[in-house]
């Protein structure tokens, strides 16, 4: 079975389970499966991932993505920034470091494992 199928097939069960429509629960699936996958192989996709940090957020108490803003839930996986400690989305951040080898808020260098 392929992963697309296997997606499809995850959502399908989640929508029915919660009375949710498909088209949603397949967005929500596939964010999910390229979050996981980002964080699998952040580091060897773009080695800049090594300038941050796995983090959970442990309560409530106003964290909000630079990139996207929007709250940080209690339970939600983050990443900080090792030099400022800067927090973000994983999606956000993965996204933005594809792109720029700097923290989006105080345009701090990531610094990477590589050596050039």
């Amino acid at each position: 079975m392929r992963c697309d199928d296997m997606r499809t097939e995850v959502a399908m069960w989640r929508a029915r389970e919660t009375n949710r429509d498909l088209e949603t629960t397949l967005m929500e699936v596939q964010l999910e499966v390229n979050i996981e996958l980002a964080k699998l192989l952040s580091e060897t996709i773009h080695p800049a991932f090594a300038g941050t940090n796995g983090v959970e957020i442990e309560e409530e108490d106003g964290h909000v993505c630079g990139i996207c803003p929007q709250y940080m839930e209690k339970g939600e996986e983050a990443r900080g920034m090792r030099v400022c400690g800067h927090m973000f989305h994983d999606y956000c951040i993965f996204e933005w470091v594809k792109r720029k080898p700097n923290c989006p808020l105080c345009r701090c260098p990531i610094h990477t494992n590589t050596k050039h």
